[in-house]
């Protein structure tokens, strides 16, 4: 799997941005751990050091897309 295009990566940024909005009431290692994920791996992805995973896109309700182009 490779790193997301730029676009890719707004659109899922986007999302956890929404999700955020939307549970602000609630602790991200509480968020963290509905998902069986680590509060450090939420936050590495939210900061752009690792791709989100199946648990996050899942907790998301966000499929991850990958696309491949001829080159001419």
């Amino acid at each position: 799997m490779g790193i997301a295009t730029e676009e890719q990566a707004e659109a899922i940024f986007e999302a956890i941005r929404r999700s955020d909005a939307e549970r602000e009431a609630a602790m991200p290692t509480h968020q963290a751990a509905q998902h069986g994920v680590s509060a450090a791996y939420v936050c590495d992805v939210l900061q752009g050091r690792r791709e989100p995973g199946d648990a996050i896109c899942n907790g998301l309700g966000i499929v991850r897309e990958i696309a491949y182009k001829h080159i001419v």
